[in-house]
């Protein structure tokens, strides 16, 4: 930022699939060191924590991991307790909006993602939805209050907003789930340009 002079208020932090781990941290990092917020964050295809993706995750979509051993449960547990890094981005992501005073998170993923299943970014969500409160919510809470929109056929999105302009920030949190992408191509998606317009106020689309 200092040496490129663009201040933070104009970047957005874009992660896809591990990236969005990264993504997460990094948000994390400056929010709780440095109190220095950016324009945006937009994770695409993310997962809650690498415990459980392994337990979901299918390399190129074909070759399960540990999803063989789900009718042993203390096996996976087993495997998934000597993981190095672990990777809660779930925990991070809630962390991160609870310090955060304004935010805008947007949250993408393909119903064709057959690496990475695209319910790792609803729990993302639940926790993003979660951090902008107080206490904590339930899901079936949060479920009740959020917004839902229906896009095509297989498609939707979710939308929670929380704070005011004038005391508290404001915090903003969209789910898109979509149709067509599935993990590697959905970057290229327009869905993925149209969230980071939206958050630089490029286009009138919500």
């Amino acid at each position: 930022m200092k040496d490129a002079h663009i201040p933070p208020n104009r970047i957005i932090i874009f992660g896809q699939s591990l990236g969005t781990a990264v993504a997460t941290a990094v948000a994390e990092h400056f929010v709780l060191n440095l109190q220095l917020e950016f324009a945006g964050i937009v994770l695409v295809a993310g997962f809650s924590d690498v415990g459980t993706l392994m337990t979901t995750y299918a390399a190129g979509g074909i070759i399960p991991i540990l999803s063989p051993l789900k009718p042993y449960p203390a096996l996976q547990r087993f495997f998934a307790r000597h993981i190095q890094e672990t990777w809660f981005s779930a925990t991070r992501l809630n962390n991160f909006v609870r310090r955060s005073r304004n935010l805008d998170l947007r949250l993408i993923h393909a119903r064709t993602d057959y690496d990475i299943p695209w319910v790792h970014s609803t729990t993302l969500f639940y926790a993003a939805a979660n951090g902008t409160c107080e206490g904590s919510m339930s899901s079936k809470q949060i479920d009740d209050a959020k917004t839902i929109e229906k896009i095509g056929d297989d498609s939707w999105a979710w939308y929670w907003k929380a704070g005011n302009a004038r005391d508290e920030g404001i915090k903003k949190i969209k789910l898109e789930i979509v149709q067509h992408g599935g993990h590697n191509r959905l970057p290229t998606y327009a869905v993925a340009a149209k969230a980071v317009l939206n958050i630089f106020d490029l286009q009138t689309l919500p």
